[in-house]
């Protein structure tokens, strides 16, 4: 059982006597609902809640031994458990290695992967986070953004099979190494749902952008806010030519807004694009280019009216300024 202090055990004795249950008991003192069974269980056998010797083999590293494993951990995170071994020169097992690091605290976890900052773009994504603070207007604006979706070799599955059965065909994965497919694509979004989305094909350059301004995103923007609108966009090369911002200039006047770079847990679309590269991930092999695209559009479509996550999206801006300023620019968790 878990090492609870005195005061919790006896608690546990205490809370049980007053008729509360071992659920009620676990959740209150945030305690496992076995452990706390189990130490109902002693007392009810001896009458105590004391801790008695344990037998077992002795612990293999002194408490200095402890130490110096973790500061090898602190100097460099990323080491791996056999990496600390070699370097620290302790005769023990990398497994033991590992068992010191779980008791500080410390799990092995797959590390969040973020495009490098300098300092010029924390400063400007914390100089943007405390203009737009206080912004009221998030339930008006437009997210876009380009997306390029690439095939490629699906993770491995889990098939659930009898030994030396591996390479019988209905416990075979199968997949396509003729080469990978690439659908590049532009899409909008509003806290209403999502707008329009349109392939790219070839170089997008300012003049395909424009045209998909002028044919999908005026229309669209019309019909929702007519003039009484913000469109949100990156610091793309494209979307900052000087025909692109006098065509914002003439069509949005000062309604249009430019995140700073590296800043991509400000742009709500980005989310939506790694819901769907998640979704389609799952869906087998893509024939070519044309058979992704249509799984692409036909997965935006079944997207397109859910209002719930469009809202909780939107709402969640404040708080993205907020976390942005405590990081002092920095990264976000989203």
């Amino acid at each position: 059982m878990p090492q609870l202090s005195d005061e919790t055990r006896w608690l546990i004795i205490t809370l049980s006597a007053c008729g509360y249950i071992v659920p009620e008991i676990s959740e209150a003192l945030g305690c496992n609902a076995r452990t706390t069974e189990g130490w109902l269980i002693r007392y009810a056998q001896t009458g105590s809640v004391k801790i008695l010797p344990r037998s077992g083999r002795p612990r293999v590293t002194a408490r200095d031994d402890d130490i110096n494993i973790i500061a090898f951990n602190k100097v460099d995170l990323f080491k791996t458990a056999v990496d600390i071994l070699n370097e620290s020169g302790l005769y023990i097992s990398a497994e033991t290695i590992r068992n010191r690091l779980k008791e500080n605290g410390l799990n092995a976890c797959r590390a969040a992967q973020k495009e490098l900052m300098t300092p010029f773009h924390r400063n400007m994504r914390l100089d943007f986070a405390n203009e737009y603070l206080n912004f009221n207007h998030w339930d008006r604006a437009v997210w876009s953004d380009e997306s390029t979706f690439v095939t490629g070799k699906p993770h491995s599955k889990i098939v659930w099979r009898v030994y030396n059965t591996r390479f019988d065909t209905e416990n075979i994965q199968f997949v396509k190494n003729s080469g990978r497919s690439s659908v590049a694509v532009w899409g909008c979004m509003t806290i209403n749902g999502l707008g329009p989305i349109h392939r790219i094909h070839g170089n997008f350059n300012q003049t395909k952008y424009l045209d998909v301004m002028d044919i999908l995103v005026l229309p669209y923007i019309n019909e929702l806010y007519g003039n009484n609108c913000f469109f949100i966009q990156d610091r793309s090369p494209i979307h900052t030519t000087r025909m692109c911002q006098e065509w914002f200039n003439d069509n949005m006047g000062q309604n249009n807004i430019f995140l700073p770079s590296k800043s991509p847990d400000m742009n709500l679309i980005e989310h939506i694009w790694h819901l769907m590269k998640k979704k389609l991930s799952h869906r087998g092999i893509y024939r070519n280019s044309d058979h992704l695209w249509v799984t692409i559009r036909d997965t935006w479509n079944s997207m397109r009216d859910d209002i719930n996550l469009m809202q909780s999206l939107v709402r969640s801006m404040h708080h993205r300024m907020q976390l942005i300023i405590e990081k002092e620019g920095g990264n976000t968790k989203y």
